[in-house]
């Protein structure tokens, strides 16, 4: 629905990049299975151009959704751009047999992501308000780290080895951080001092508009709105409202 909307507040955002993985990662998975000798068809090379296509149309919807306020700049969702390129650097590489020019091509894109990602300010050590959401922050980094160790199994060179080992560091160190903070914030919570909020009493909440009127095409009034739901009434039962 994102795709043909004329609303821009219901285009692609980063969550839907979890959608966008998913095709990459069916063709990184599909090697190790010998997935398109089983099938008979190319399934690796079919989902990788899926992914390919709806990339196309995501990232543009959510970079311009940082610009409008839709994706803050620094929290777990913005780590989620650089996942996609990653794990299609690592397909690339597992359907050629080998390392791929294409692959260099990524990580450079990937690289490049990070670098910006990071100069925006990360918010790793801001109190994760919803359960779990600055695990974000570790497959993104993980799937970087991944391809970089791969290009470098291939270059064999002192720069490439030092530029995995650092990306590679810095994964670890995410994950302790995100770990130790989870730990830590999850201690505020038992002992009643922090709370974590309801994923979708959130979104509900972030969306929900107060005290609306209007007149409908069909004659109703909206005489309320809480939520996101409107409350409803015919125009002969307003006076009775109004009493």
């Amino acid at each position: 629905r994102w795709l043909v909307s004329s609303n821009v507040h219901e285009t692609a955002a980063s969550p839907y990049l979890l959608s966008l993985i998913s095709w990459f990662l069916l063709s990184v998975a599909g090697t190790p299975a010998h997935i398109d000798s089983a099938g008979g068809l190319p399934l690796r090379e079919m989902c990788f151009g899926v992914g390919s296509f709806f990339a196309v149309f995501t990232y543009p919807f959510i970079l311009s959704g940082i610009y409008d306020g839709r994706t803050q700049a620094g929290t777990p969702a913005s780590f989620l751009l650089i996942a996609p390129p990653s794990v299609a650097g690592i397909g690339i590489i597992g359907i050629n047999g080998g390392y791929h020019n294409a692959a260099g091509s990524l990580f450079g894109c990937v690289l490049f992501l990070f670098l910006l990602l990071v100069r925006m300010g990360p918010q790793i050590l801001a109190p994760p308000r919803l359960l779990g959401v600055n695990w974000a922050y570790i497959f993104p980094q993980a799937a970087m780290s991944i391809l970089a160790i791969k290009i470098a199994e291939h270059f064999k060179s002192t720069a490439m080895n030092i530029l995995a080992l650092l990306l590679s560091s810095c994964a670890t160190l995410v994950i302790l951080i995100v770990a130790i903070r989870l730990g830590i914030h999850g201690w505020q919570v038992i002992r009643g001092t922090d709370v974590w909020q309801d994923p979708l009493v959130a979104a509900v909440s972030h969306q929900g508009t107060h005290c609306v009127e209007g007149t409908q095409a069909d004659g109703q009034r909206v005489v309320g709105s809480t939520f996101g739901i409107q409350v409803v009434a015919h125009q002969r039962d307003v006076p009775l409202l109004n009493a």
